[in-house]
């Protein structure tokens, strides 16, 4: 069984010897606004209305295999998709834009940020 603590009820400094604390952060599933409106209140832009694009949603973890080009390499990380032949690859460095079939998803996006303390 595993357990997870909501709140402030955790102390700044933790002593745990050996072991990695798995901080998960809520981020939600994005937001049901259809439309973004200036700052008069007129629309300005119109959200998709597709949650998925070609098999990625925003959130997903990814692993892209760039072979060649200015970025080459592998990337893990969160991606943002644009209903566009690109995403956005947020590594842990810098944000790239990447075509998906550079893509292998690792984790489904469920609406919590995972990260592995040191």
């Amino acid at each position: 069984t595993d357990a997870i603590c909501v709140g402030k009820s955790t102390p700044k400094k933790l002593l745990l010897n050996g072991m990695k604390p798995l901080t998960v952060t809520a981020k939600g599933h994005g937001v049901r606004q259809r439309c973004r409106p200036n700052k008069y209140g007129f629309p300005k832009a119109h959200a998709p209305s597709a949650k998925f694009f070609k098999g990625f949603q925003t959130g997903d973890i990814v692993i892209a295999d760039i072979k060649k080009g200015k970025y080459a390499g592998q990337y893990t990380g969160r991606i943002a998709i644009r209903y566009r032949p690109s995403f956005v690859l947020q590594a842990s460095d810098r944000k790239i834009d990447v075509h998906p079939k550079y893509l292998k998803t690792i984790f489904k996006a469920d609406g919590y940020e995972y990260v592995s303390n040191q």
